[in-house]
């Protein structure tokens, strides 16, 4: 956080308000019982940016203008899912009007209303398999799908993910760890333990891969939840000995004190 300059007395108690606001809603670094929420609500934020900056990486400079793809094919896949985007647009402003989350708006949307973004989605997703516009339908399906914990849906998803990406370039490595964790993490909600652990393992083999971290301690959590402490611990340690000064750090600590903790003995 950049410290408020000395000039700053004269501010207003309504500027000083929404200073409050903006740094706790921008703290990368929690502390308190609120940790592990907010760890996890930054971590949905790199997802949802990596997602963006790898689709853009995989397809080239030309995914970069909207205005490129008037007279291509591309053009209908990006107007589908503009379509469904504006749903998410309109959430978005009533949010912001209402100081809260645009998942928390989401999440209290009628029922049809969610069939209708998670139906938009897979249309674009199933009509354009494997272009730009398909995969990021893809992923904003399969992240909304585990924001509604429908674990089974989001398997389905990034299954289908899966078969349109696959590992080379450092590009299209995060789309394949995006998926790839993206699985791991509907299978281990569904407590199909063995087959997340192997998803959580295939992901940890991808190079120059930003989603490391997370892979890392998922793997810990599947394999304490499987009996195997000492893999566990190892993961644990990796996160600590690669990442560190990191909110990922902090966390592996604790759960790595925790896991002897409770194994104490044996």
């Amino acid at each position: 956080m950049i410290p408020s300059s000395p000039m700053n007395n004269q501010e207003t108690g309504s500027e000083k308000s929404n200073k409050t606001q903006q740094t706790q809603t921008f703290d990368l670094h929690p502390h308190g019982p609120h940790a592990e929420a907010l760890a996890e609500q930054w971590a949905q934020w790199i997802r949802k940016i990596l997602i963006v900056v790898a689709v853009i990486g995989a397809g080239g400079l030309g995914y970069l203008g909207y205005d490129n793809y008037r007279h291509s094919q591309g053009q209908n896949a990006f107007d589908e899912l503009f379509r469904a985007e504006k749903i998410e647009e309109i959430a978005n402003r009533e949010a912001s009007a209402l100081k809260v989350s645009a998942l928390e708006v989401m999440k209290n949307w009628p029922e049809e209303k969610k069939v209708e973004f998670s139906t938009k989605l897979q249309s674009v997703m199933d009509r354009f398999k494997g272009t730009t516009a398909g995969t990021l339908a893809g992923f904003k399906l399969g992240r909304w799908n585990l924001d509604l914990q429908k674990f089974t849906e989001a398997e389905t998803v990034y299954r289908q993910l899966l078969k349109t990406t696959q590992s080379g370039s450092s590009e299209e490595n995060l789309l394949r760890s995006m998926a790839v964790e993206g699985l791991a993490v509907s299978l281990e909600n569904q407590n199909k333990l063995d087959e997340a652990k192997k998803s959580y393992e295939e992901g940890l083999t991808l190079k120059a891969n930003p989603l490391r971290p997370m892979l890392l301690l998922g793997a810990a959590r599947i394999s304490s939840a499987l009996g195997d402490v000492e893999q566990s611990r190892g993961h644990y340690q990796n996160v600590v000995k690669e990442f560190p000064d990191s909110d990922f750090e902090k966390r592996a600590r604790a759960l790595l004190a925790y896991l002897d903790l409770k194994n104490q003995g044996t």
